[in-house]
């Protein structure tokens, strides 16, 4: 009797056990569970973080190529009333950058090489012989630049790209100029006052007519 007890005393005492392992089993599975569960949650945020970034990077690749293209067509493209291979500048100190239209407006960029304005204002007269060649060159009447292009935007920088000055051309001048009613002397001294006459402005002075 007393073997009998001591078996089942024995077998109870097993039993409790093996529920204790069991039960600390579990809470060991479901802690590895969780700690799965939240690598997996870590994974995935890494995950969408990265597709998020790349995509991100492949937006603006695709802006900053698309901006290229349009810089590129903008520069190389038609301009109405004008024959951009005949606008050269015959200067030395005086370097064409940039001629690009876009929305009716011409954008011309020019680099000088000098910081003395005699020689400046004396070298920009070579823009209206440039002017005169490449609307009166072109295939079709001059009133077609004039109809087409509302805004000439002129920017000029020295070497170390800093700003020397924009404006905007006023178109009248240019057709004085076609009609010989303004000399080159003057056409470069009108661009040279300009921006003295609107000093102080932040950036370039708005168009002509325009206030």
């Amino acid at each position: 009797m007393e073997r009998r007890q001591l078996l089942l005393g024995s077998g109870a005492l097993f039993a409790t056990a093996l529920a204790g392992c069991t039960s600390a089993s579990s809470k060991e599975e479901a802690g590895t569970a969780d700690h799965t569960q939240s690598d997996q949650r870590d994974d995935k945020d890494e995950r969408n973080d990265t597709n998020t970034n790349e995509k991100d990077e492949n937006e603006r690749d695709h802006d900053d190529e698309k901006a290229e293209h349009d810089d590129e067509h903008n520069e190389q493209g038609d301009i109405p009333g004008f024959d951009r291979d005949e606008f050269e500048i015959d200067s030395e100190v005086i370097q064409l950058k940039k001629l690009a239209y876009h929305n009716h407006q011409l954008d011309i960029r020019v680099m000088v090489t000098t910081t003395n304005q005699d020689v400046l204002a004396e070298e920009l007269r070579a823009l209206a012989p440039g002017f005169e060649r490449a609307i009166r060159d072109a295939d079709v009447d001059a009133e077609e630049f004039f109809a087409e292009v509302h805004q000439i935007k002129f920017t000029l920088y020295d070497e170390h790209k800093n700003t020397v000055f924009a404006i905007f051309l006023d178109l009248e001048w240019l057709r004085a100029l076609l009609t010989d009613e303004m000399t080159d002397e003057e056409f470069a001294n009108r661009i040279c006052e300009y921006p003295n006459e609107n000093e102080g402005d932040d950036g370039p002075p708005e168009p002509p007519g325009t206030k």
